[in-house]
């Protein structure tokens, strides 16, 4: 397959596909334009992932819609610290959402498409640990939570829904426990 998926942080890029089994790749991006490496193929801790997203003010690699050779996993949360070229397994995640199709994390906080399942805010503790903060599960011209991705101020998200004729939603986070859509558009 030709797809794949791209973060980076610091000098490394990471890269992931959800059509065929090849895990984390990690590419070294130092010596760029001129050179680039790569510095590992990682297949033991997911086979493959539809999404990934990096935080860089906590150094967390985290991967959505990933399968393992046990099966789907709703959430995989990696530590790029101390070693950004060689990410370490924080944890796997199971989400009362279930399965996540995409997700923006900014510090402990992610927000996360759960597809047909809704929209999800959850608390990320450093060790994996989650607390659920709020959810929108009914909606207007609900489809398939399909991303989001939030205002620089914290305050509002804009989701999209992978559905034919459903509009942008605009969604106030100000209080995460109780998310509420403001605005529909086009």
């Amino acid at each position: 397959t030709i797809w794949r998926e791209f973060k980076t942080y610091k000098h490394y890029l990471y890269a992931i596909t959800d059509a065929v089994n090849e895990g984390l790749t990690v590419i070294d991006l130092k010596q760029s334009p001129d050179s680039i490496s790569v510095v590992r193929r990682d297949l033991s801790v997911f086979l493959k992932s539809h999404m990934l997203f990096v935080d860089t003010a906590t150094a967390h690699l985290y991967l959505a819609g990933a399968r393992d050779s046990a099966g789907p996993v709703d959430l995989i949360m990696m530590d790029l610290n101390p070693d950004p070229g060689h990410p370490a397994l924080i944890k796997k995640i199971d989400l009362p959402g279930n399965y996540m199709h995409d997700l923006f994390v900014r510090n402990d906080t992610a927000y996360c498409s759960h597809g047909y399942n809704g929209f999800y805010i959850y608390k990320l503790e450093s060790n994996g640990n989650f607390s659920e903060l709020g959810s929108i599960t009914s909606y207007p011209q609900q489809g398939y939570n399909h991303s989001s991705w939030l205002h620089e101020d914290g305050r509002y998200l804009i989701w999209a829904d992978e559905t034919h004729n459903t509009s942008l939603k605009m969604v106030d986070v100000s209080d995460p426990s109780n998310p509420d859509i403001i605005r529909l558009f086009r």
